[in-house]
């Protein structure tokens, strides 16, 4: 039987709460959330209650949109499929493995959204329960942690979860120059598919999202995407050594992460050029090309494709 418990709500001070998390040392597997646990249940029901109020403030200080929309990777996802949207859960679970990961993590993440880019991310899930299970029963916090809840830092249109939509448009960058051989995981080195490159880190992430956001609804707006493409259009725009803006297609291709079949668009920028230049610069760049691949697919008498043609000629590649 589940017993909440309505002790006074007065959070952990701050100190004492990352005193605490330190003993995770980065970690949310089973055996650093048990020791956790266990100095959680050494300290009395108020030490974890107040644990679990200072958690909560944490994770709604982190509820934000900015965050939400970032295309991070978990340790499990197969390295040569690009990040998948953020869903209510697992956006929870990434925001209580931020705070396993201490408090400098969580101020750097709150000051620049990219930094969650940095890596690979584990399922911080059983963090939630720690005080819980050091208690034996539920805790009743002051903030809401469930995704959507902090309003000041998301859209008029609260999140929810069950009609937030999957990209008709995902426009993803990768870095060319820099092939990712490999990375850590807790136990090994994982080695990862041949032509799997790293995010591209000092790109501007507002740009690339406002690019992702236009192109959405440009399409939603004009019909979404033909039932006979598939699921989604997905531009990977690769940032490498010379000029490629003809669209490469692969139709039918597979999404391995539940979306199904989606058609893939490619096209290449001079990687040093678009570093150099201003955001302005990069964003008439990056939304050109995403717009001609999309104008690519879809068919002639798509209402976007007006909309399309002339954001696609607002900038040319040089010569």
């Amino acid at each position: 039987m589940i017993v909440a418990m309505r002790l006074p709500r007065r959070a952990m001070p701050e100190d004492e709460f990352w005193q605490f998390i330190a003993l995770l040392d980065g970690s949310t597997d089973g055996a650093a959330v048990e020791r956790l646990t266990a100095a959680l249940r050494a300290g009395g029901k108020r030490k974890a209650v107040g644990f679990a109020e200072r958690l909560a403030a944490t994770l709604y200080e982190l509820d934000r949109e900015v965050l939400c929309d970032q295309p991070v990777r978990w340790f499990d996802d197969p390295q040569d499929e690009p990040p998948i949207p953020l869903s209510g859960d697992s956006f929870l679970h990434l925001r209580a493995a931020i705070v396993a990961q201490g408090q400098a993590v969580v101020e750097q993440v709150l000051a620049d959204p990219a930094v969650l880019l940095a890596h690979p991310w584990d399922d911080g899930e059983a963090l939630l329960y720690a005080a819980e299970e050091a208690v034996g029963g539920e805790i009743e916090t002051k903030f809401s942690y469930e995704t959507g809840s902090n309003e000041e830092h998301w859209s008029p249109d609260d999140f929810d979860p069950e009609t937030h939509e999957t990209p008709l448009i995902a426009v993803l960058l990768s870095d060319l120059l820099h092939p990712i051989e490999a990375y850590e995981d807790e136990a090994m080195t994982v080695p990862v598919e041949p032509e799997v490159y790293a995010w591209p880190f000092w790109f501007p992430f507002d740009v690339l999202r406002a690019v992702n956001d236009e192109l959405n609804a440009l399409v939603r707006d004009g019909g979404g995407v033909p039932e006979r493409l598939g699921e989604q259009i997905r531009v990977y725009a690769g940032l490498g050594e010379v000029w490629q803006p003809t669209p490469e297609i692969t139709w039918d291709a597979r999404d391995d992460n539940g979306l199904g079949r989606v058609v893939e668009v490619r096209v290449q920028l001079r990687q040093a050029e678009v570093r150099a230049w201003k955001e302005p610069q990069q964003q008439a760049a990056l939304r050109s090309l995403a717009a001609s691949c999309c104008l690519t697919v879809l068919p002639e008498d798509h209402g976007s494709r007006s909309a399309l043609e002339h954001a696609a000629a607002e900038w040319a590649p040089p010569s």
